[in-house]
């Protein structure tokens, strides 16, 4: 069994390598990150960045990739279409028997990280994390000094190239990638988990099943009707198209 961390990556993509860092400190068999980017040259280039930087110092990671193809959500259907990818992530940690999920929202686009935080509960996330670079002026100048160096290193390479560049001009990369730990700082998020039974039945109503001798509370079956997940008629409630992803969330 072990853990594994999921990230948002977007034009700071050293918040990844910060908050691994962070919890492999404290969670060695965390084994596992799983990147969420969108199709965007300078941001995938900053995914490969950031592995090479994780790689440099933990050589056993394993890196699972989901990219979307959108910029950023802006209607229902990149809703739907983000909360799809974000499942296909917490498919990895099943997939590889972790036990622990930890979610990172520092990175990507503000509405992801509210989504994911939103069905961290159901997701079976342990727990949720921001980072903040409290020196914020040599962040970002440090930053900017390295972004054109990201590009012409990192785009286009495989791990194992991005890896050897990294460790070849790393003490160009490390104050970026691995700043000085007392200018960080931590949240955790709390993550509200539903009981198991409730879980149980949740499945059961997104599975689509008839209202009468349901067992369930008809202010239970409203509740999830106002959500989103499901609809009714007068003897059933079916899954609404939310209501299937989410249905994939829980197996």
């Amino acid at each position: 069994m072990g853990s594994l961390l999921i990230c948002t990556v977007g034009t700071t993509p050293m918040v990844v390598s910060e908050v691994f860092w962070y919890l492999r400190n404290t969670d060695e068999k965390l084994f596992d990150v799983s990147l969420i980017f969108t199709d965007d040259e300078e941001i995938k280039a900053g995914v490969n960045a950031v592995i090479g930087a994780i790689r440099s110092r933990y050589g056993n990671i394993r890196f699972h990739r989901h990219m979307i193809r959108y910029q950023d959500i802006t209607d229902n259907d990149s809703l739907k279409d983000f909360l799809r990818v974000f499942v296909n992530a917490i498919g990895d940690a099943r997939n590889h028997g972790s036990d622990r999920i930890y979610l990172n929202v520092t990175g990507g686009r503000k509405i992801q990280g509210i989504v994911m935080s939103m069905y961290a509960g159901l997701a079976g996330i342990s727990k949720v994390y921001n980072v903040i670079n409290k020196d914020v002026r040599n962040y970002n100048e440090n930053f900017e000094k390295i972004k054109d160096e990201i590009m012409k290193d990192f785009r286009d390479v495989d791990e194992k190239t991005a890896t050897e560049r990294y460790r070849k001009d790393e003490k160009l990369y490390d104050p970026v990638f691995y700043p000085d730990p007392e200018s960080l700082s931590y949240i955790e998020l709390p993550v509200i988990s539903l009981p198991r039974d409730e879980i149980e039945m949740l499945k059961r109503l997104l599975n689509g099943i008839p209202i009468e001798d349901s067992g369930v509370l008809d202010s239970t079956i409203d509740a999830y009707v106002k959500s989103g997940l499901i609809f009714k008629d007068k003897s059933r409630v079916y899954p609404e198209e939310l209501g299937e992803i989410i249905r994939d969330l829980l197996q």
